[in-house]
């Protein structure tokens, strides 16, 4: 797991545990792992969510090693929205709308070498364009970059 996670990473992850175990009893229950929810900027709303996620022996806490995977997990999405924004960042030439329009859309996708024909390319953007502004915001972008990458695992 250290490979995953990064010794300095893991010596965090364990000391926040260490921390958020209230009653050390070396596993966190519901009310502990919202308190780790919270900490980590994720949403403490779905703390059943994550507890069926990572309690792989259905005890309804979660020890040590299933804590270091829900913190993988909350890294890679981590990762995965940073990327997001450097990417809008990146093709977003008019910086003072924080939009992108298709032509900086067309930039980004010829980047990543993906040719989409202009009428296909027209109900593409039309499908991600959620709000109807005719450009796309940082959350729609997003959501365009997921797909994109969900496609390229399949």
């Amino acid at each position: 797991m250290e490979n995953l996670v990064g010794s300095s990473n893991m010596e965090f992850f364990g000391e926040l545990f260490r921390t958020l175990d209230k009653d050390n009893s070396g596993h966190l229950d519901k009310k502990e792992l919202e308190l780790a929810l919270e900490h980590c900027s994720d949403r403490p709303d779905q703390v059943d969510f994550y507890m069926h996620l990572v309690d792989d022996d259905s005890s309804g806490t979660v020890d040590m090693n299933e804590f270091m995977f829900l913190m993988i997990i909350s890294q890679e999405k981590y990762t995965a929205v940073k990327k997001s924004v450097e990417a809008f960042e990146k093709y977003n030439t008019n910086a003072t709308d924080k939009m992108i329009d298709k032509t900086e859309l067309k930039a980004a996708l010829k980047d990543l070498q993906l040719e989409v024909p202009e009428e296909q390319f027209n109900e593409f953007f039309d499908t991600l364009d959620v709000d109807k502004s005719g450009k796309l915001n940082m959350v729609e972008f997003h959501m365009m970059s997921i797909a994109i990458k969900q496609n390229a695992q399949e």
